[in-house]
């Protein structure tokens, strides 16, 4: 307590000269002679009110301590010293970081996409305001975490340690479902480095497309999701659209998402450069482009099959254009369940590929598909062209699921233990996320 105590008053003294440091972690804490703990090594360090000391979009810091604003290339705040003093906390207390990975890019996705296990998972003896307080450092917004480093030393000087009612010993709380991490990747390393090899040919002007195919639960979001933090870091931007079972949704619905998060996030006088005169048929599905384009012309009427050719093509001749400027990966989730229109659109992206920046992600269970399967026809007809590359997810193998339970519990499992999992859940990651819950639940 007495050194985190000390580091907030040395980020509490930096943030009021408008100083973030960007690379806190316990190798640039050092403790003097006297056992007072001093932060050092500003070599990373931003000043707040002054232009960024490195490339706009290049991930700086060490991952194991990086809040995920900072692992993304986007704007850095004193919040993010927060979340990595958060994160030396966690450690301070538990033993261990907040996140494991086998490699990098699988922590930084976790720090992303994944929450912390609960600190008293690991330590029983941590108070109750104390987890509060590591976990409102390590949320994935800054909005959400305290407002400065004066109101985290204030919450740590609230912290009694010796106060028996705010442990979480023997309270029930010990085996609760929280200290089950959710989200948890391994392994794939075959999938990945197929997935990386599409990113890096489509980074050099050589579009591609693929499908991620699988059984429900097998890990086609998660392993999109990992490779949207590595697009990212190789500063692409990603977009995402996901298809729903449900009756009532609109045509080109995965589209319009992806689409209308593009739009939001753009300058209207470089989204109408980006769009030209296609951005009056995109308008007609994709509403947020009238109001970030006012003054549109109307649409020209025209027959059906002649209005969706035009649509179309002002549709692919965005994506190409935008993607000149910044590379895109566009994830389209659960193509099993798409609309006819929205596989019509695939068809016709998917064969203006050659010369952009776009790669272009599928996923859908295979198990779902019959030869009458809208997606089936599409994809045959794809496949017939040589258009695109299926990477087939199957289940973990018995090693992967040691590893498995090992990251989303923190504890390394017994080798009976996991051989019992691995033969009642062959290996789906939701599976075993399921089975390691309820074993966790019942103590």
């Amino acid at each position: 307590m007495d050194i985190a105590r000390a580091v907030c008053r040395g980020l509490e003294f930096a943030h009021s000269k408008d100083i973030v440091h960007r690379d806190l972690k316990p190798g640039n804490v050092w403790l003097t002679s006297d056992g007072i703990a001093k932060i050092g090594d500003f070599g990373l360090a931003v000043a707040t009110d002054r232009s960024r000391l490195t490339t706009e979009g290049m991930m700086v810091g060490t991952v194991s301590y990086m809040p995920p604003e900072q692992a993304m290339g986007g704007e850095t705040t004193p919040k993010a010293d927060l979340y990595s003093l958060g994160a030396m906390i966690y450690e301070m207390v538990t033993g261990r970081p907040p996140f494991l990975g086998d490699d990098a890019i699988a922590i930084i996705g976790q720090h992303i996409n994944t929450p912390p296990v609960a600190p008293t998972w690991h330590n029983g003896e941590c108070p109750k305001p104390l987890e509060a307080l590591i976990l409102r450092l390590l949320a994935k917004n800054p909005s959400e975490r305290p407002d400065s480093a004066s109101d985290v030393l204030a919450a740590l000087d609230a912290v009694d340690m010796a106060a028996k009612d705010q442990l979480n010993i023997q309270n029930g709380d010990s085996h609760s479902l929280d200290s089950v991490s959710t989200g948890v990747f391994v392994g794939r390393q075959r999938e990945m480095d197929e997935l990386k090899a599409a990113l890096e040919s489509s980074l050099s002007g050589q579009g591609r497309m693929v499908t991620l195919v699988g059984e429900p639960g097998i890990g086609k979001t998660r392993t999109s999701q990992e490779l949207a933090t590595y697009a990212n870091l190789r500063n692409s931007q990603v977009l995402w659209g996901r298809c729903y079972e449900e009756q009532g949704v609109p045509p080109y619905w995965p589209w319009v998402q992806a689409i209308r998060s593009y739009v939001r996030d753009r300058d209207p006088q470089q989204l109408s450069a980006e769009m030209g005169a296609g951005a009056v048929d995109i308008a007609e599905i994709v509403s947020d482009v009238k109001e970030r384009l006012p003054g549109l012309p109307v649409a020209q009427t025209l027959d059906p099959e002649q209005a969706r050719f035009r649509l179309f093509d002002s549709i692919t001749s965005f994506f190409r254009t935008a993607s000149q400027k910044q590379p895109l990966v566009l994830i389209l989730d659960d193509l099993h369940w798409a609309d006819k229109p929205s596989l019509l659109l695939l068809e016709f992206v998917a064969r203006e590929l050659s010369g952009t920046r776009l790669l272009l992600i599928g996923t859908y269970r295979d198990m779902e598909l019959s030869r009458q399967h809208p997606l089936a026809e599409s994809l045959g007809a794809l496949t017939r062209e040589g258009i695109f590359q299926r990477v087939l997810l199957r289940g973990l193998t018995l090693e992967d699921v040691g590893r498995f339970i090992e990251v989303a519990t923190g504890i390394a499992p017994q080798d009976s233990l996991v051989s019992a999992v691995y033969t009642q859940t062959e290996g789906n990651p939701l599976f075993v996320t399921e089975v390691v819950r309820l074993l966790v639940q019942e103590g």
